[in-house]
């Protein structure tokens, strides 16, 4: 049977417009439960006493100090662009969205770093890991077989 509690998650934000706006996309969704929301002070204190399965993070739009994550405590973070998209991995964020996005997308990124995914929005893949080998690699290479078209 499968478990139907909602994912606890703790919403930080260095901006109050943002985390008011965030708790806003969340509210009312069955599957999410906001335990606390507040500031990037909150992650280093008493809102982890209300065991959050996932902290959502939101980077903002300047130059906020990314906080400290915690493997213990698997994070999704919001961020502007690529180049903190890739600090945000490197400090061991488990999902990274740029910060445009509706409702249903942020909910399902949720669940599934909850369940242990790794989350990376699109956009930021292609910049990141690249979309593919480039035409000039290859060169040179011999055509595939039927069978290897096949398969």
């Amino acid at each position: 049977m499968p478990n139907t509690a909602p994912l606890a998650v703790l919403v930080l934000a260095a901006d109050p417009l943002a985390l008011a706006g965030l708790a806003g996309l969340l509210d009312g969704r069955d599957e999410l439960h906001v335990t606390a929301g507040g500031g990037f002070e909150d992650l280093r204190g008493a809102r982890l006493d209300d065991e959050p399965d996932v902290l959502l993070l939101d980077l903002g739009a300047g130059d906020s100090d990314l906080p400290e994550l915690s493997a213990e405590l698997p994070s999704l973070v919001l961020v502007p662009d690529a180049a903190r998209a890739r600090e945000a991995l490197q400090a061991g964020a488990r999902g990274v969205l740029l910060r445009r996005l509706d409702g249903d997308r942020l909910g399902a990124a949720l669940q599934a770093v909850g369940l242990g995914l790794r989350v990376l929005d699109d956009e930021l893949g292609d910049e990141l890991i690249g979309s593919g080998p480039s035409p000039r690699a290859l060169e040179g290479l011999p055509p595939l077989t039927d069978r290897e078209m096949e398969v």
